[in-house]
């Protein structure tokens, strides 16, 4: 909901908000929703299982935040398409929204222990407790002691995502607040992004028995995504400057028939 609500501020700011880019918004909130319980199941389903989710299951724990960002993304620009909607305001509003649910979502993850990152001796190397996805991790690894109360300490990778969402966050905003055009905070968020899922993701602590193949194909998809988004950016920025060159001069011509008649 917070994340929704930034969205829509983001909209108003850019005097988007109507009813074709709310609609753009449901969309990409229902696709992220799927995307975000598929990817957590492809962890240990078959494929063709883990697509079929019970929409009452999308409201249960258990998400992987990139490819819900992906088909939130990709699904809300065609709805843009589809309804006539500002795809590039939608866009931003989405990169506003998606920085500050991870935000706060890895705060979560955090708290709850899972998500946790590969051992460290860092100073803020945190330890977390039994049932966690780090205490499964090492016991299943034989580096934990018996009788250990503390796993091992591992980086607070959670946390890490969360500071660099933070960072693109007040970069996004601040990009808004000085009048930068439409699409900009999209094309900053969709490069941002998977540099800093590819720099952290190796910091991973992984589950014993658990195939983190899809999280890396995921990334792989937000990178093709990226270029997909980038060059409709440069060709749509392209197109409008022909466009004012030809309008120009036809200017030019018609100034300067009119001064020969």
């Amino acid at each position: 909901m917070i994340g929704l609500g930034a969205a829509v501020w983001v909209l108003r700011r850019r005097d988007a908000l109507g009813a074709a880019s709310l609609g753009g918004l449901a969309v990409a909130a229902v696709a992220f929703a799927y995307g975000a319980k598929v990817q957590h199941r492809l962890a240990y389903m078959r494929v063709t299982d883990a697509l079929v989710v019970p929409p009452a299951d999308l409201l249960l724990p258990g998400r992987r935040l990139p490819f819900g960002l992906v088909l939130g993304l990709a699904a809300a620009l065609a709805w843009c398409r589809l309804a006539g909607a500002r795809w590039r305001a939608t866009g931003d509003a989405l990169a506003v929204a998606a920085a500050v649910m991870q935000v706060v979502g890895r705060i979560g993850c955090f708290v709850s222990g899972c998500c946790a990152g590969t051992l460290s001796a860092l100073p803020w190397a945190v330890r977390y407790g039994p049932n966690s996805e780090a205490w499964m991790l090492q016991r299943s690894a034989g580096v934990l002691p018996d009788g250990a109360s503390l796993t091992l300490p591992v980086h607070p990778l959670p946390l890490y995502f969360s500071l660099a969402s933070l960072v693109l966050l007040s970069t996004l905003v601040a990009l808004l607040r000085r009048g930068a055009p439409p699409g900009s905070l999209l094309l900053a968020a969709v490069v941002a992004d998977p540099c800093v899922r590819l720099a952290l993701e190796g910091l991973r602590g992984g589950l014993p028995g658990v195939d983190w193949a899809p999280m890396l194909t995921t990334i792989r998809a937000w990178i093709a995504l990226d270029v997909v988004v980038l060059t409709a950016l440069v060709a749509a920025r392209l197109r409008r400057r022909n466009r004012s060159g030809a309008s120009v001069r036809l200017g030019a011509v018609s100034t300067c028939e009119g001064g020969t008649s």
